[in-house]
């Protein structure tokens, strides 16, 4: 921090080889809440993904993920969901991400329904707009309707305070997107 450089950490719960070999699996050194307190301690910000396990259940049996993979997934989907609540309780800052690539892109509002289901509405939007512009480095700049600011643009058909879930249905709930100063949807009119 002191350099002004920036970090990362990639952590997984459950350790992949505690799933596919418990017998032959390394002790572990750190619970996910101790791990979670050192993230707080250190100012390290979580990026839950969990929408790409969500997506695994539906399109990895298409793909052909054996059925071991696709319990792993499970099991990773459910300790994920597991972390917000105890990065909350830690106190780590969370962003918002997806990971999802391909024909799982189409998923990526989902992220929305599912951290929705976990934590208030209020602080899903606020890593959203505000820790992600942190992430970026583009604090001040995204994030906000504000002169001077690359602001585009959503309209919602729902308050996304009272049914946030409902953005994960972008055609639904979407009436107007407007980017760089262009209207790239337009639902309002019948």
């Amino acid at each position: 921090r002191a350099r002004g450089l920036t970090s990362a950490v990639l952590t997984f719960e459950p350790l992949p080889r505690e799933f596919f070999s418990p017998s032959t699996a390394p002790a572990r050194l750190t619970s996910m809440r101790e791990r979670l307190c050192a993230f707080a301690e250190l100012g390290v910000t979580m990026v839950p993904t969990l929408v790409t396990y969500a997506a695994m259940t539906e399109l990895g049996p298409k793909a052909g993920l054996p059925e071991r993979n696709l319990a792993k997934n499970a099991g990773v989907y459910e300790e994920g969901q597991r972390s917000i609540e105890v990065a909350r309780a830690a106190g780590v800052e969370l962003g918002l991400g997806t990971d999802l690539l391909g024909e799982a892109q189409p998923w990526q509002n989902r992220e929305l329904a599912i951290r929705a289901g976990l934590e208030p509405a209020a602080d899903v939007l606020h890593s959203m707009y505000r820790v992600n512009a942190k992430l970026c480095r583009l604090e001040g700049r995204i994030g906000r309707l504000a002169p001077g600011t690359a602001a585009d643009v959503v309209i919602s058909n729902v308050d996304p305070l009272a049914n946030l879930a409902a953005l994960a249905d972008p055609d639904a709930a979407l009436a107007a997107v407007i980017c760089r100063g262009r209207v790239m949807i337009d639902r309002t009119e019948g």
